[in-house]
């Protein structure tokens, strides 16, 4: 699924969803005729409006630490959308507890209505990060 908002100007945005693979639209300034603005990501990962942590560690739900979410955390964003992969699951409360020791809104879905959700909280310039488990 393609999705047709420009937001590159401003910063990281998702272009796309397929199984398997998220297409991470680059700012301008990181765009080049070599990556023609995007990248192609096929592990789990994060991404704000300012940073892409590519490296992001966990590769399915049962992987997922509360360090994994502190990383995230450490990004200070006031929303976390977090996509579980192909379908919607939920990580063990005690995980969860990070954001809500912090005061900071989380949002589990799965990760096509993730990228969707992203892309509309970040072009209204809210301070969201999304962590995106890919199938």
């Amino acid at each position: 699924m393609k999705f047709s908002q420009d937001l590159t100007a401003g910063g990281y945005a998702i272009h796309g969803y397929s199984d398997g693979e998220i297409i991470v639209a680059l700012p301008a300034s990181e765009a080049n005729s070599e990556n023609r603005g995007r990248k192609h990501l096929t592990h789990s990962f994060v991404i704000t409006r300012e940073t892409l942590v590519e490296d992001w560690p966990p590769e399915k739900l049962d992987e997922l630490e509360a360090d994994h979410f502190e990383q995230v955390a450490a990004l200070e964003p006031e929303v976390v959308i977090f996509g579980t992969g192909a379908s919607l699951r939920f990580p063990r409360p005690e995980i969860s507890a990070v954001f809500a020791e912090r005061g900071v809104g989380l949002e589990i879905m799965d990760s096509r209505a993730a990228c969707r959700t992203y892309n509309i909280l970040a072009a209204e310039g809210r301070r969201v990060a999304a962590a995106l488990l890919i199938p």
